[in-house]
């Protein structure tokens, strides 16, 4: 099973013309798919993993950021409550 291939759906550009609620749920739902892929990854670590890893977390963190301009305060705060935007050790 391969989560994180699941986040490119989730966070897919398309979802900013659904409404805000579901826009929510899109949000939290890719946080707790990125958590339990990176609990995972955590158990089995490997430094083979790291540009991998690097790569999923960019990519997560520019449409989270995209969808946190949005203009729906309800997708504003699941954003913000969801996650930090800043991210350390990440070059």
């Amino acid at each position: 099973m391969e989560p994180h291939k699941l986040l490119p759906y989730l966070l897919q550009p398309d979802i900013s013309n659904l409404a805000p609620d579901i826009i929510a749920v899109y949000v939290q739902a890719a946080i707790k798919v990125f958590g339990f892929w990176a609990s995972e990854l955590a158990e089995r670590w490997d430094d083979d993993n790291l540009p991998e890893l690097k790569q999923v977390v960019e990519s997560v963190l520019a449409r989270v950021r995209e969808l946190a301009a949005s203009q729906h305060i309800e997708v504003q705060e699941r954003v913000s409550s969801s996650v930090s935007i800043k991210v350390y050790g990440i070059d």
